[in-house]
């Protein structure tokens, strides 16, 4: 080869430039991102919140949690006692001279029955009340999510759950026994409806959470059409893996993000003697479990486009050594 083309490098055809192709294939990029994080929140939604399955199975282990389990048992045991006025009673059933025993007797009886709550909560009987509970309790949580159904949310974001005429009837029943009701149930005695919580940004959820589940499969076909338009567009292929990379990236960061503002927030809503922060967190937990962890795998693909288009950015902005056709090309 003659040295006058020895070691002379052959710039690339279309060079470094932008233009609308370049644009398009970024743009193209930044919409397949966006179309997989709104995927992933529609499948989390259908296979968590809209599936039986998904919810029993999310929820279902939670009664083998100590918190939910001691949380349980001293309501059990806190309602038992203080709806049968054990001191009246006792003080009733000893003899005349002997109710100074009343109160040694009474706090065996407390004894008793919190060591009772304790072995019911830790028996498997309990495990199959708590997921039969969660499986009639799905189609109002479906239901939210689809907007048809006894979940229902007002548009200053309260939440109600409506127990329905046979509900009613039970609260009734229980009034009739001499029990007295929680004071969160007492308004549903007479209405039905018992309110679960405040939450404004609440209506403005459940349609996307509605939106989302419909569209899934429309949202996961687009993306991938889009990511596909996005390489055939693209003047460098590198710089779509990094602009899609990039995007995954702060998407599904600010994902996990907002799963701990909403889970700080709704604690806030949710929290007290009712339901114990600690109960409460558990839920939120099991329940985003899987969202979580879609999260997380999503960052990780992204961080894998960013490498991945780093080193075709590197291999193909490699120079090329040319021969005599190769500088006579490149010169035209």
């Amino acid at each position: 080869m003659p040295a006058e083309w020895a070691g002379q490098r052959v710039p690339r055809k279309g060079g470094s430039g932008g233009g609308p192709w370049t644009v398009l294939g970024a743009v193209l990029a930044v919409l397949f991102a966006l179309l997989m994080l709104f995927a992933v929140l529609g499948w989390w939604t259908h296979g968590t919140l809209v599936q039986e399955k998904g919810f029993v199975g999310a929820l279902g282990p939670l009664a083998g949690e100590e918190e939910l389990q001691s949380w349980v048992a001293d309501t059990l045991s806190r309602q038992i006692q203080d709806d049968t006025l054990l001191a009246e009673e006792l003080e009733k059933a000893l003899p005349t001279g002997l109710g100074f025993l009343s109160g040694s007797l009474r706090a065996e009886m407390r004894r008793l029955v919190s060591q009772a709550a304790r072995r019911l909560v830790q028996s498997d009987f309990f495990q199959q009340v708590w997921e039969e509970a969660l499986r009639q309790l799905h189609p109002s949580v479906a239901g939210f999510v689809l907007r048809n159904e006894a979940l229902s949310t007002t548009s200053d974001g309260t939440v109600h759950l409506d127990l329905g005429p046979l509900g009613v009837e039970m609260l009734a029943l229980v009034g009739d026994m001499g029990l007295s009701l929680p004071e969160s149930l007492q308004p549903a005695a007479e209405t039905g409806l018992v309110q679960l919580f405040q939450y404004r940004p609440m209506p403005s959820m459940q349609r996307w959470l509605e939106v989302v589940d419909r569209t899934r499969w429309a949202l996961l076909v687009a993306g991938v059409v889009c990511l596909l338009a996005a390489l055939v567009f693209a003047r460098r292929r590198s710089r779509v893996f990094l602009v899609a990379g990039g995007t995954l990236v702060v998407g599904f960061v600010a994902l996990e993000a907002g799963l701990w503002v909403e889970r700080s927030t709704l604690l806030g809503r949710l929290g007290g003697d009712e339901l114990p922060a600690e109960v409460g967190k558990a839920f939120w937990s099991a329940l985003t479990g899987d969202l979580a962890t879609a999260g997380i795998v999503g960052a990780c693909v992204g961080v894998a486009l960013l490498v991945g288009g780093l080193v075709v950015g590197r291999l193909s902005g490699r120079p090329r050594v040319a021969g005599p056709a190769g500088v006579a090309a490149a010169r035209r």
